[in-house]
């Protein structure tokens, strides 16, 4: 099956925060960025998301203050890292103050009515709003700059995660009793983190077109007075958070509450398998599959029988609205490996700058290199042979018929409009390892 984009459209603010700013590259972004009672995030931890807030289930690096997650009972201690998997990263970069804001969105000062470009300084003078013109949006301003460190590419570390992936699932599941899917469970390789000076806003399908102000006004209405962390939502209008510090102006040298622990985006790795059943000719009544039937390791139902056929399970339907979901999916579908893993760095290098609304589209056009190495793991080529090769082949492109410029956090980007034309440029190519040809 080819990877497609979702079926049904996200409908909660976190869903529509986070996916409307895949775009970006930014990675996932965080609707709830505070630490919650599972601690602060940090690079090389496992959980997943629950409605737009990171959840810690335990740490790979046992260095980590509270690699084991004392909240879950029992605590959980992971398998020993392979030697050198986990490489940090020693030069952390940094998200600029400014706009991040999703396709159609646009950064407004209220008071002139002047656009902001996306990535721009921001006075703290100024009454910035937000306006819509997309069905749906989002949007982050950062009142200062979030850093972000993380750890380096590691094909040692990938195996590790795709070996041991299913124990954390059944941890997750069965000791810390958290209802997660296949596929929930990630591994943060980077996390941006600001002081609590941010603010969010997202637009729905009902409240596009309508003008946000951040100072707590949307279309007329008030919203919520500052201090604290707070979520203002009014009938048909946009949904806004806002950090506890974002209205302070002056803070005493020392505050505690302006320490740089909210984590706007997140950067994970991702496994995701493809599910089997087998069916089975003649079978008696207590021979056939049952709901309580598990899974093995590589992802096949197994029944006490002999002969019958294979089939591919309805979770490899890619319902999705994350970019890494979709090039998971775009991963298994090219490769017939039956485990691939993805990152949102490879995403990133993907987009190469480019604004992309529909990210299944761009996969099918650009068909990007997949590799399935000797234990059966589909990924991508390595990061910088992607870059290249779509810096070479999206340099040749006529700009008027595919690629045009519009706003975006780097200045000025290209938006992605035509999969024919990048099609025409762009050969199919998988590359396997010879057990596997």
């Amino acid at each position: 099956m080819s990877p497609s984009s979702s079926s049904s459209e996200p409908s909660t603010p976190d869903q529509i925060y986070s996916s409307s700013l895949d775009s970006l590259g930014l990675g996932h972004a965080l609707w709830e960025p505070e630490p919650n009672d599972t601690g602060e995030v940090q690079f090389g931890d496992v959980g997943f998301v629950h409605e737009g807030s990171f959840v810690r289930l335990f740490n790979l690096d046992p260095s980590v203050e509270e690699w084991k997650v004392t909240r879950w009972n029992p605590a959980y201690a992971p398998q020993a890292l392979p030697e050198n998997a986990l490489k940090i990263k020693r030069n952390p970069h940094k998200l600029a103050s400014g706009h991040y804001c999703s396709h159609g969105v646009y950064s407004t000062e209220v008071r002139g009515s002047v656009s902001v470009a996306a990535g721009a300084p921001v006075s703290a003078g100024l009454e910035v709003g937000y306006i819509c013109s997309a069905k749906q949006g989002a949007a982050l301003r950062l009142r200062s700059d979030a850093r972000a460190e993380g750890i380096y590419p590691s094909p040692r570390l990938r195996r590790y995660i795709a070996r041991h992936y299913d124990q954390w699932l059944a941890y997750a599941r069965d000791d810390a009793d958290h209802d997660v899917k296949h596929g929930d469970l990630v591994v943060v390789t980077s996390c941006a983190k600001t002081t609590p000076d941010w603010a969010t806003c997202v637009f729905s399908s009902r409240s596009s077109g309508l003008h946000v102000s951040l100072a707590g006004h949307a279309g007329g209405v008030a919203g919520v007075a500052a201090g604290g962390a707070h979520e203002t939502s009014v009938t048909h209008t946009p949904i806004q958070r806002r950090g506890e510090l974002y209205h302070a102006e002056n803070r005493a040298p020392g505050d505690a509450r302006g320490r740089s622990d909210q984590c706007v985006t997140i950067k994970r790795l991702k496994v995701r398998k493809r599910w089997f059943i087998r069916l089975v000719a003649a079978a008696d009544d207590h021979e056939l599959p049952s709901p309580d039937d598990k899974l093995s390791d590589v992802g096949q139902q197994t029944h006490p029988v002999q002969e019958g056929i294979e089939i591919a399970a309805s979770e490899n339907q890619d319902t999705s609205t994350d970019f890494l979901d979709t090039l998971l999916a775009y991963e298994l579908d090219v490769s017939g490996a039956r485990v691939a893993i993805a990152g949102d760095d490879e995403v990133e290098a993907l987009l190469n700058g480019l604004s992309v609304a529909d990210f299944a589209s761009y996969l099918r056009s650009a068909q990007p290199r997949v590799h399935v190495d000797e234990d059966g793991i589909a990924s991508l080529m390595m990061h910088g042979l992607i870059v290249h090769e779509l810096d070479q082949r999206f340099s040749r492109l006529d700009v008027s018929a595919g690629v045009t410029e519009s706003p975006g956090m780097y200045g000025s980007l290209r938006s992605y409009q035509s999969p024919r034309r990048v099609r025409a440029l762009i050969s199919t190519s998988i590359y396997r390892s010879d057990r596997h040809r």
